[in-house]
């Protein structure tokens, strides 16, 4: 049975679970501005539909099944869309807690008719909660024998009262849905996180992206793009890129780092000026970019990319090369004579 109905540009199939039931009763909860994480998203469904309803929305959308996922690649193709990003991938709630702990922030989470796959579906739900302003959960009845997961399904008696008690929020039913595995209607239940301000911005470091599990869409071409434009309106000093770089609602954009003036500190108190400066930005934008495309090309592959060199992701590459610098200076201060050595101080150094 085809689980979702395919919404393909020119032509959607209307097979598959009843999914516009669920769309009415929830859709008034999707941001008008912001990103929507849509986990075990099958064909997209609900992604399609949040693009085609909120044009300034984005959403992470997440599908264990290489098999769906590679369906929903083709429907996210038709409609030539880059507001959302399709991962073939797991989470656990591990991930999801570490996602919290590093400022990853989401609108809107949905969870429909996933949460009794997982096998900690409790701090699935923990973690997602709390990192999102809102999440919908689809919780099946205990009568529901058709479905997976029977185990966790017969430990609720009353599903809200489970999500309150596992999450400790404040949650309500939005409404009984109807089932295709049980003639016993599911639970979706709306849980609401106090504690994230209204107005504190969705954002997803694309570092955390990557380690999700391997990019389906969109084209590495159009992060590579997106990347470039960012960091054409910000200076970021020699820093590995893909750490500083974060999808928001409004895109990529690279945080960290407001247009300046371009006087970067070299050595000791010695500094470079504005057109020795923008030289440097130009080669450094060049590399960064080359490292995040290689990036992305293993994200494809779902392969992990080493960092160019061991040094914490938050040091500037610049001060690493001083500290090279600086190194490489003392260490020709004791093999070579004095004279030698102010001579090539003076040829190749700054300070």
């Amino acid at each position: 049975m085809t689980y979702q109905p395919r919404l393909f540009k020119n032509k959607s199939s209307s097979r598959g679970r009843e999914c516009l039931e669920r769309w009415d009763l929830f859709k008034e909860y999707i941001p008008d501005q912001g990103v929507v994480f849509d986990l075990g998203s099958s064909a997209g469904f609900f992604g399609v539909k949040t693009i085609q309803e909120k044009a300034r929305t984005r959403v992470l959308s997440m599908e264990a099944s290489p098999d769906e996922a590679s369906m929903q690649r083709l429907i996210l193709a038709s409609h030539q869309t880059d507001r959302i990003c399709l991962i073939n991938g797991m989470i656990s709630g591990q991930m999801m807690k570490r996602w919290g702990e590093m400022g990853n922030a989401l609108d809107l989470t949905l969870i429909l008719s996933v949460i009794h796959w997982f096998d900690k579906p409790a701090l699935v739900l923990q973690s997602l909660c709390r990192i999102s302003k809102k999440v919908i959960v689809e919780m099946l009845d205990k009568n529901d024998a058709g479905a997976c997961g029977q185990a966790f399904i017969q430990e609720i008696d009353d599903p809200l009262e489970w999500v309150r008690e596992v999450t400790g929020m404040k949650a309500q039913l939005i409404a009984r849905t109807t089932r295709h595995t049980s003639e016993h209607k599911s639970h979706l239940i709306l849980i609401e996180n106090e504690n994230i301000q209204p107005e504190q911005r969705a954002r997803l470091d694309v570092s955390n992206l990557m380690s999700l599990g391997r990019l389906m869409w969109p084209p590495r071409q159009n992060w590579l793009q997106a990347a470039k434009e960012a960091r054409s309106r910000t200076v970021t000093p020699l820093q590995l890129l893909q750490h500083n770089i974060v999808w928001t609602g409004e895109g990529v954009v690279i945080e960290g780092d407001q247009k300046q003036e371009l006087v970067w500190q070299v050595g000791g108190s010695q500094s470079l000026d504005k057109n020795e400066a923008q030289r440097m930005d130009q080669v450094n934008q060049h590399y960064e970019l080359k490292f995040f495309e290689r990036c992305l090309v293993a994200w494809e592959k779902n392969e992990t990319v080493l960092s160019m060199c061991s040094v914490d992701r938050l040091i500037p590459f610049q001060a690493l090369i001083c500290r090279w610098s600086r190194s490489l200076k003392n260490c020709l201060k004791l093999l070579i004579p004095e004279s030698l050595y102010e001579k090539l101080r003076k040829a190749f150094f700054r300070s």
